[in-house]
């Protein structure tokens, strides 16, 4: 009566009011169905004042029932009202589209979905890592993309670039992400042929394209499948990974949105190249390969690599752990640097990483090791990457290349190289790493960084 009198329902069941906490208006008719309830049958039938099933208990029964009814009613409605799609024309205001296409015949229309905001959607250095459960729970996906969109503004009406390391969910995910990038004026899409695309390799195509940035579906080292990890982290345009600026101000919005914006179902084809148009949107799916591969000969001696692969003295191995890189190996060290196949292990992408954990260390690729731990067969070098292809582990004969040595390595022989033949400017490690990469930093005179 209090709640009557005060406009509650009038407002949020019968009027225009939306709000998650209108669900307790039928809190009121669950209690007094309950309390009445145990009242009849606890206390009049139960005590013998009124016979089971006798026309008296039928009486007493019948106006619960019609409450029990009403509340159930008025949580059909509740959900109607919170639950539901409204549907709008795109206009220029909304959608920041041109007169050009609202006058168009049959233009396809956004769909504003109401949502309530998740209260883990805290982004790390990263991105957001969560269960693949998780990710397909109603909205989580989308409500994260969205704070990512409305965060960064400068992404509409620029380029994105998108791909993934192939686990479970990337497939559906990039469908509904390449929806939600239409709706929010997202120009040009470069997404990698199969939905595949290596960290590096998005990162330089945000720098050769002059993207506004890239969306990379991985969850890293994190094993894959229907049980296991995804997860999306975002790129900014200079290639590197979202500053923490970006990071807080994305999972800020994620806390407070209550819509997204999205086109209506369209299947874009992610195995073949080609251009197709989704509403203003240009959707380019192109090699992931290909541009990576181009970078990577204008860096490194490939013919000097394609000697040694060549030399009789020399075997190798290289293990892709079933995850992003296997098709780059392919076409680098197979096809443009001359080594057989089978020193490619594990080369072909799965959704759940052939069973496997994708992280590169001597516990999980046991294969890899025990193939360069052989005294029979003498293997002279052998790697292996993460899932998205950001991490490696280097290994000898019976011999273990740490990470920060395997990078004061490579600095310290940089000018040995075409593309660092002046030399390089500084070198950079994540902070809980060996102090390598500093004392050759400090060797060459440059800059040392250290990243979180």
């Amino acid at each position: 009566m209090v709640m009557k009198k005060l406009g509650y329902f009038q407002d949020y069941i019968h009027g225009q009011g939306k709000s998650i906490a209108s669900y307790a208006l039928i809190c009121p008719g669950v209690a007094a169905f309950v309390m009445a309830f145990f009242f009849v049958h606890i206390g009049l039938v139960g005590s013998g004042l009124v016979e089971k099933y006798s026309i008296a208990h039928m009486v007493l029964l019948a106006p619960l029932l019609l409450l029990q009814l009403k509340t159930i009613l008025t949580l059909f409605r509740l959900n109607g009202k919170l639950l539901n799609r409204e549907r709008i024309k795109p206009t220029v205001s909304k959608v920041n589209i041109n007169t050009e296409r609202t006058n168009r015949k049959n233009p396809m229309e956004i769909e504003i979905v109401s949502c309530t905001p998740f209260d883990d959607q805290k982004p790390g250095t990263s991105g957001l890592r969560k269960s693949v459960k998780q990710f397909q729970t109603e909205h989580y996906l989308a409500t994260y993309v969205q704070a990512l969109f409305d965060a960064v503004p400068e992404l509409q009406g620029n380029t994105l670039v998108m791909g993934g390391d192939g686990r479970y969910f990337n497939r559906q995910a990039i469908q509904i992400i390449l929806r939600m990038a239409s709706a929010n004026g997202i120009a040009k899409i470069l997404l990698g042929k199969n939905g595949i695309l290596s960290t590096p390799a998005a990162s330089h195509l945000i720098r050769k394209y002059g993207a506004a940035g890239g969306i990379i579906l991985s969850a890293s080292h994190n094993p894959g499948g229907p049980e296991g990890d995804f997860g999306i982290k975002f790129n900014a345009a200079n290639g590197s990974p979202a500053p923490e600026s970006v990071t807080e101000a994305i999972y800020a919005r994620s806390k407070e949105i209550t819509s997204y914006r999205i086109m209506p179902i369209q299947q874009i084809s992610l195995d073949k190249e080609g251009t197709h148009q989704f509403g203003e949107m240009q959707i380019d799916v192109i090699d992931p390969v290909t541009d990576y591969a181009e970078l990577m000969a204008s860096l490194f001696d490939f013919d000097a690599i394609r000697n040694l692969i060549a030399s009789p003295a020399f075997s190798m191995y290289f293990d892709a752990m079933h995850a992003v890189t296997g098709p780059y190996a392919r076409r680098i060290l197979v096809e443009a640097l001359g080594a057989p196949e089978r020193v490619l292990l594990n080369g072909e992408p799965l959704s759940n990483f052939g069973g496997g954990h994708p992280d590169p260390n001597q516990a999980h690729a046991k294969q890899l090791v025990s193939l360069l731990n052989n005294a029979k067969q003498r293997v002279e070098f052998g790697a292996a990457s993460d899932g998205d292809g950001d991490r490696n582990m280097v290994l000898g004969h019976y011999f273990f290349v740490s990470p920060s040595d395997s990078l004061a390595v490579m600095a310290a022989n940089a000018h040995l190289l075409p593309g660092y033949k002046n030399g390089i400017k500084g070198v950079a490690r994540s902070m809980p790493t060996s102090q390598a990469p500093d004392r050759v930093a400090a060797k060459l005179g440059i800059n040392c960084y250290e990243t979180p």
